[in-house]
């Protein structure tokens, strides 16, 4: 789970809806303790560097982390538009000089 501590605890052990009203087998229903992802472990999915800084509560760092764009999406995009800005650029270039 990725949610940060102070979930409440009915929150983390309520079943799913589909599951609600219907037996499971013979055993009792085993709860789960759910163990949290640190920052560093989300920063990592998030595709940021180690050395990246955060600030806050761990509920706001979370945030902080969810809430990003990831750097290496970030660049992609940014090629992208580049790419596609040089190629506007030169089929501008190409109209202009053939009516000069």
């Amino acid at each position: 789970a990725i949610a940060p501590f102070g979930v409440p605890e009915a929150q983390l052990f309520r079943q799913q809806w589909h599951t609600l009203g219907r037996r499971q087998g013979d055993t009792p229903p085993v709860f789960v303790e759910h163990e949290y992802l640190t920052d560093l472990e989300l920063m990592r999915l998030q595709t940021f560097p180690d050395n990246w800084y955060l600030y806050g509560t761990r509920m706001e760092r979370a945030f902080q982390i969810g809430n990003a764009v990831p750097p290496v999406l970030a660049r992609v995009v940014g090629e992208a538009l580049v790419s596609a800005m040089d190629a506007a650029r030169q089929i501008k270039n190409q109209i202009t000089s053939k009516s000069a």
